[in-house]
């Protein structure tokens, strides 16, 4: 479930602060232990529901519990929190429609499940009512990268570092470099992240030593990858993202032992669909039919529930999940996905389901829209490459028409 930067960036609290922290140069950042953190969270949480029961129309409230259940989803996969977020959120704007913090809630329930359209509108009226910039902005950057906007969100980003540099600036631009294929500006940006910490919380920096994971995979450099990933665990166990990311990397090394280590790292209320789905990947791997078999039927049962509930949040990781088993499955999601974020991943995923299902005639009209993107790593050069020449090959059959591409 990758989520947007705002939501560990404002998490910085949730641990029992000792303020400042001092710590040896080039050291990493000292915090609270994870067990502790996670029990503070879930009191947090308690806290804010108490207070929302208790004064309905408190907009801030209800924006700290939204964020707050943001966080929970997104660091231990609880997606039950998502939903929850957007009811607390969407009954906040009905009582206090005149607070610009209820409908920043609101926009940032609703761009957790993709809705950026709807989030976008609620930013404008939050503006209206007299929203602090910085929290717009922040959003607007977290929303323009979802969607495949990298200049907007990069030039958005780029002067909240520069206004005001730190944890949550230099990490959310950070996200968008990286995002924009500027590895080396990513790194620096990740490394002055880390450098500026002085608070106690494990959040952001787990937050930022995922990413940096994400970074060394896409890469190439598994031993990084693998530091990074095992960094956030000790950090904060149960981190479902790192603890996934982590197991397939092992996995991919061949490590099937170290990929099922990671995998018990997983708390129980965890309930997102690509646990599920990893673990039948390693039971494959490891020779049990049968469990791999048990673990693909109750992902496949949940993305199912997820994406008649909520189809523009989940249709990228279902297509994922059906490209190996359901390749005209995994093209119908991947490009409903592309419908909502004209991102370069979306593209690779939507090209190569459209290989793997054997459809030409996508292939060709994704290959043109990939063509419009402004930054494609090589992989995607290749898909399209090959998708255009598949174009190009169908003008010239019969019936091909000078589109090149039947419908």
């Amino acid at each position: 479930m990758g989520r947007r930067a705002l939501v560990a960036t404002l998490l910085t609290a949730v641990a029992c602060s000792r303020g400042t922290v001092p710590r040896p140069p080039g050291g990493d950042p000292i915090t609270t232990d994870g067990v502790l953190a996670r029990s503070n969270l879930e009191a947090m949480i308690a806290a804010y529901e108490g207070m929302v029961a208790r004064e309905p129309a408190w907009g801030s409230a209800r924006l700290s519990l939204v964020t707050l259940l943001e966080a929970r989803a997104s660091t231990y996969g609880r997606v039950e929190d998502l939903e929850r977020a957007v009811q607390i959120a969407e009954d906040g704007v009905l009582r206090a429609p005149r607070s610009p913090e209820a409908w920043l809630g609101r926009a940032s329930a609703r761009a957790g499940l993709h809705r950026f359209a709807d989030a976008g509108g609620d930013l404008d009226r939050a503006l209206a009512l007299g929203a602090d910039t910085d929290a717009l902005a922040a959003q607007r950057a977290s929303i323009a990268l979802a969607r495949g906007a990298l200049s907007t969100a990069l030039e958005l980003s780029r002067a909240r570092a520069v206004r005001e540099p730190g944890m949550a600036t230099d990490g959310a631009l950070g996200v968008v470099l990286a995002e924009s294929g500027d590895e080396g500006g990513a790194a620096r940006a990740f490394a002055r992240a880390l450098a500026a910490y002085r608070d106690t919380s494990p959040f952001p920096v787990a937050f930022v030593e995922f990413r940096q994971g994400l970074l060394a995979e896409r890469t190439g450099d598994l031993d990084r990858a693998t530091e990074r990933y095992g960094a956030v665990l000790r950090r904060l166990p149960g981190h479902a993202q790192a603890a996934v990311h982590l197991a397939s990397v092992e996995m991919a090394r061949g490590r099937l032992d170290a990929a099922a280590t990671a995998l018990d790292t997983l708390l129980p209320g965890a309930s997102d669909p690509e646990i599920a789905a990893t673990r039948a990947g390693l039971a494959r791997r490891r020779g049990d039919p049968s469990e791999a078999a048990r673990q693909d039927s109750l992902a496949r049962e949940r993305y199912l529930a997820l994406l008649a509930r909520h189809p523009e949040a989940f249709a990228d990781h279902a297509a994922r999940f059906f490209l190996d088993r359901e390749p005209v499955e995994a093209l119908r999601w991947a490009r409903a996905n592309l419908e909502v974020r004209q991102t370069s991943d979306g593209f690779d995923l939507a090209l190569t389901a459209a290989l793997r299902a054997g459809d030409g005639a996508a292939r060709c009209i994704l290959a043109r829209g990939a063509g419009a993107l402004a930054v494609r790593t090589p992989r995607l050069d290749r898909l399209v490459s090959e998708g255009l020449r598949d174009c190009e090959n169908r003008a010239h059959e019969p019936g091909g028409g000078p589109g090149g591409a039947r419908q």
